[in-house]
């Protein structure tokens, strides 16, 4: 079976991560970190009457300080497969996507913060090429305990989508959004998302649940799921409207720092 380009490209990216990731926890001691963050990888291959290879790696940055927190999220996701037709053999990709997340909170107190926040999506199986957006807003933790923590914000924003089938759309959109973790035990813990980014135009949802179990010190077990619904998803090359809801299930192997 032939190496497929995407797995190329995902496994240098996560070599990149990971590499930086390294450098970063050896720079930093245990009782003072300046940088906290995890990498993820999930590789599955078959061979033999059915040959397919799906892999998915993210990684993710967080800087906190007394006035300040920032957070960066990198995700790559991808599936291929090979098949045959007059036993000619070719690859065939059924799922490429990427993300890129960034926010940035200004503590005004322990409950209370301002936001800036923008997110970038390349995805080639979707209705749309690329979405961008991009905004401000108040967030509030409703939640605050040592080992639990929810923070809801609100705010306008600014949104690009770009569709495969007519022109570029832009439009102002309210961002609601929720975070949640909660260290049920000390090897474990529990995280929850939701997003919704409503327009005139489009009203984009995202929610999703993680699980993380410690296998060591710095590597863990991560099992994940995601959804999206769009409300108009836009179409493909034949003129046929994709599906409103995705949905991705993901078991990682996760590197903490």
């Amino acid at each position: 079976m032939n190496t497929p380009n995407l797995k190329n490209t995902l496994v240098s990216a996560v070599t990149i991560a990971s590499v930086f990731a390294a450098q970063v926890a050896f720079a930093q001691t245990a009782s003072t970190p300046w940088l906290t963050g995890s990498a993820e990888l999930g590789y599955v291959s078959t061979t033999g009457n059915s040959q397919s290879s799906n892999i998915n790696a993210k990684v993710a940055l967080a800087k906190d300080t007394k006035n300040w927190s920032h957070s960066i999220k990198l995700a790559g996701i991808g599936s291929s497969s090979e098949v045959s037709n007059n036993g000619v053999v070719s690859g065939q990709r059924s799922a490429e996507k990427y993300n890129f997340d960034y926010q940035t909170d200004r503590n005004l107190d322990e409950v209370k913060s301002l936001y800036f926040f923008s997110n970038y999506e390349k995805d080639r199986f979707s209705g749309f090429d690329q979405q961008t957006a991009f905004g401000v807003g108040y967030g509030h933790k409703v939640i605050l305990k040592p080992d639990q923590q929810m923070q809801i914000d609100v705010g306008p924003a600014y949104r690009i989508n770009n569709p495969i089938q007519g022109s570029t759309q832009s439009e102002t959109v309210l961002h609601l959004g929720e975070n949640y973790f909660w260290n049920f035990s000390e090897t474990a813990k529990f995280e929850q998302f939701f997003v919704i980014d409503t327009g005139s135009d489009n009203t984009i949802s995202k929610l999703g649940f993680a699980v993380t179990a410690n296998l060591t010190g710095t590597l863990g077990l991560k099992l994940a799921s995601e959804w999206k619904l769009t409300d108009n998803p836009g179409f493909n090359a034949a003129g046929v409207e994709f599906e409103d809801l995705d949905s991705v299930t993901t078991i990682n192997i996760t590197y903490g720092f």
